[in-house]
């Protein structure tokens, strides 16, 4: 869309609630997301309801949008309930609302504007069956996957990732419910440039005496299942299989995932452990491995899919629906929780240098369907969200914004 175009448009006075305090690349994208929206599309309005101290604060330096952070703590789900029970559009007084773009979960009764939901999370959705390993109890995940289905009747809207989530979200929405799909971009100007001095000694960047190295970019969070690659990784190092694992772990993290087994496999120099890394250096890291293994077994779609499939790197993943649908041709599948499988499929990859190229350049056919950048992301959020103002019959404000 040209610039001129964009600033032809009629301004949209958007409410974005996010109550999740926020934890490694599920905000920071959200975070890549709205700064590109903010800066795509400056005659709209951006007003910002999220917890203290999450990354969404820094969205405060754009002109156009202003924030408003409520405390940390216990309360954090008060608030939520309050807000949700409340009918009102809540932002501040004097600025007009449009919309409510609601991260997660929306309102609970109807709200006196449209909301939309971008839902980016698996398990409010997914069947019981596909729900593994999740750290809230099964009451506390009952609450909250009935606690979405209250919103979900009062939307007029939802966006999703992935083909897999609309249907799911299908099987739940009132009928005719918009729905739109907007996958993640990947931020391909992330250059492999030197380090920064934070990251000055890398795993990667140490002798790996011919070692194959497999990537994996993920928090320490039990769906991540980074024990059976673990324990694959053990079984390959029994076998002579020259390959090693660099993980965006801490070394207390590997140890405490993995006990003895991964504290000898580091040691040994098997498993290295790099710690949390900025997405700024993250193009870097994938640049120096050969491949990625991704066991995970619960995503709406994670970022280290894309990232394995934009960047050139073959990927091994759990064979779960979610990956089936994003990666189809684009990966090896190796059973989620079988060790054997996965050293079976590792040592595969390490071998076939044939197989490794056909998956990369079906890696490149499945990224040809995703926004080539973030821009492009926000401007079919925006797209939608238009869609969604037209078919409820809602004119956008004329009034201007009064900041408080």
């Amino acid at each position: 869309m040209r610039r001129g175009a964009q600033l032809r448009m009629k301004p949209m006075h958007i409410l974005l609630v996010n109550f999740d305090p926020g934890r490694e690349g599920g905000v920071s994208n959200l975070l890549r997301l709205f700064s590109a929206y903010c800066q795509t599309f400056v005659q709209d309005t951006l007003s910002v309801l999220c917890a203290g101290g999450s990354p969404l604060e820094d969205l405060s330096g754009y002109p156009n949008t202003r924030v408003r952070g409520f405390k940390r703590g216990r309360d954090r789900e008060v608030r939520r309930l309050v807000w949700a029970l409340t009918p009102g559009s809540h932002s501040r007084q004097g600025e007009p609302v449009d919309i409510i773009l609601a991260v997660n979960v929306g309102k609970y009764l109807r709200p006196d504007v449209p909301q939309v939901i971008l839902l980016n999370n698996a398990y409010q959705v997914y069947p019981w069956a596909e729900v593994r390993n999740h750290t809230s109890s099964v009451t506390k995940l009952a609450v909250l996957r009935w606690f979405f289905r209250r919103s979900l009747s009062h939307a007029s809207g939802v966006i999703v990732q992935t083909p897999l989530m609309a249907r799911y979200v299908r099987a739940l929405a009132p009928p005719f419910l918009p729905i739109g799909m907007v996958s993640k971009a990947v931020d391909s100007g992330d250059a492999p440039g030197p380090a920064s001095p934070r990251h000055e000694v890398f795993p990667w960047t140490t002798p790996a005496e011919g070692l194959f190295t497999f990537f994996y970019a993920a928090s320490p969070s039990p769906h991540k299942n980074h024990l059976t690659v673990f324990s694959a990784l053990a079984l390959m190092s029994d076998r002579g299989v020259p390959c090693r694992l660099v993980v965006t772990l801490d070394a207390a993290d590997v140890r405490r995932i993995g006990g003895p087994a991964a504290g000898s496999l580091m040691r040994t120099g098997r498993i290295q452990a790099a710690g949390w890394i900025e997405p700024g250096q993250l193009r870097r890291a994938y640049a120096e491995c050969d491949g990625c293994v991704m066991p995970s077994l619960l995503e709406s779609q994670s970022s280290a899919y894309l990232e394995a499939m934009n960047w050139g790197k073959p990927q091994i993943v759990a064979d779960v629906p979610n990956a089936r649908d994003l990666c189809r041709e684009a990966a090896l599948y190796a059973s989620p929780e079988d060790p054997a499988d996965w050293a079976r499929k590792m040592e595969i990859l390490v071998a076939d240098s044939g197989l490794r190229s056909s998956l990369v350049e079906a890696g490149f056919g499945v990224m040809q369907t995703h926004p080539p950048t973030w821009s492009e992301a926000a401007g079919r959020i925006r797209a939608f969200l238009e869609s969604v103002l037209m078919l409820s019959g809602k004119e956008v404000a004329n009034q201007p914004c009064v900041h408080s």
